[in-house]
């Protein structure tokens, strides 16, 4: 018989194999080969099959995952032989992305601290965690505080961002216009700033602020107890009715302006205004009431102890600027205005006024006996006197 001889070759099966990484959402995770061949024939064909149902030819593909959570993957390899293996693995975990998140209707007057509080979330399905946040407050300022206040030095608008990063390195951001309104500048004047009482004060504002904003209310305290005043320019007097006679009364005034996005601002003058106490003027005579004989009258000043300076009018010509001064009328019947007018170191005035009436002498004598006897002395009988012009018998 005849004997035939034949070489039959096993070829090897290979080993599939493969390493994966975890990736945050929106990030490709990554899936490494590692079959072996196990003999001379090389691995020629990968064919990855995903969970997802997305596939791939590649040796070592980068996959992008569309939802959070654990992927796994079948890979068959096939040797150039022919011979395939398969595995399938898992769980390659794609984290969550955080949703950075604060109020968008964040609005603040300038100066005032802005408080910025953090509503970023992160679903919990896989325990991630938000461990790290990044304010950047667009002025050149920064934060690292989950919540945090910042104070602007200039009004405008703020494109505010804020960013959030998980404890597995996941990253969000989120911006938003922030609103600064700016100050009332605020200023004031006034017509008089001291006088006499009772003084009459006109306030006038000389508030500004940036367009298109507007300053919508003002509030004055000007300084005397009456309470807040809201008129844009008030007019107000002063009269200190307790003022002493050598007494000042000061009083601070402030103003108060409100904007129509409600910032406010003060302006306040310590002892704006001055009030100097008015005279009291008052004299007396001697006499109001005398004759063409002695029309001679000393006058003696009563006014107040605040009195610097002194004039009077006599009403007859006469005037005098003596505090205690004496004038001779004039020997005619008749009444006469005196007037005197004080004046303080500060430039108060007063004045009083008081009559003076000169009458005139009445006199009638009548004799008690007479001697009509024709030796010329005391032959008739007849009145006499002054002050009249008729008498009958």
């Amino acid at each position: 018989y005849l004997d035939t001889t034949q070489t039959i070759e096993i070829y090897p099966v290979p080993t599939a194999e493969f390493a994966f990484d975890s990736a945050c959402l929106g990030f490709e995770n990554q899936f490494t080969d590692l079959s072996n061949a196990n003999g001379n024939y090389p691995i020629a064909n990968w064919n990855w099959v995903f969970s997802d149902g997305q596939v791939s030819t590649e040796a070592s593909p980068s996959i992008e995952f569309v939802q959070y959570g654990f992927y796994n993957a079948t890979l068959t390899v096939t040797t150039t032989a022919g011979c395939v293996n398969s595995i399938n693995s898992g769980n390659a975990v794609v984290h969550p992305l955080p949703v950075s998140q604060f109020s968008n209707t964040l609005k603040n007057c300038l100066e005032d601290a802005t408080w910025f509080a953090d509503m970023s979330t992160v679903p919990n399905q896989l325990s991630d965690v938000i461990t790290d946040w990044r304010w950047n407050f667009a002025d050149g300022s920064f934060s690292a505080n989950q919540d945090t206040n910042h104070v602007y030095a200039v009004h405008g608008f703020y494109p505010v961002s804020l960013i959030t990063i998980t404890d597995k390195g996941c990253t969000d951001t989120v911006s938003h216009q922030v609103e600064i309104f700016p100050l009332p500048v605020v200023m004031f004047t006034s017509d008089v700033t001291q006088g006499c009482q009772p003084l009459r004060v006109q306030f006038e504002e000389l508030c500004t602020i940036p367009a298109p904003y507007s300053i919508s209310q003002y509030t004055w305290n000007l300084g005397d107890g009456d309470g807040p005043i809201s008129n844009q320019n008030p007019l107000n007097v002063y009269n200190n009715d307790t003022l002493d006679d050598l007494g000042i009364a000061t009083y601070t005034v402030s103003l108060r302006a409100t904007s129509g996005n409600g910032c406010i601002t003060s302006d306040t003058v310590v002892n704006y205004i001055r009030e100097y106490p008015k005279p009291d003027a008052l004299f007396a005579a001697d006499d109001y009431v005398v004759d063409v004989l002695s029309t001679e009258i000393n006058f003696t000043d009563k006014s107040s102890e605040n009195v610097t300076e002194w004039y009077y009018d006599f009403g007859d010509g006469n005037s005098s600027t003596i505090e205690n001064p004496t004038n001779h009328f004039p020997e005619n019947v008749g009444e006469y205005l005196v007037t005197q007018y004080v004046t303080t170191q500060y430039g108060c005035l007063d004045t009083i006024n008081a009559t003076i009436k000169v009458e005139p002498i009445y006199t009638f004598y009548i004799p008690n006996s007479f001697t009509p006897n024709a030796d010329g002395v005391n032959e008739e009988f007849f009145g006499d006197g002054e002050g009249h012009t008729s008498y009958s018998m």
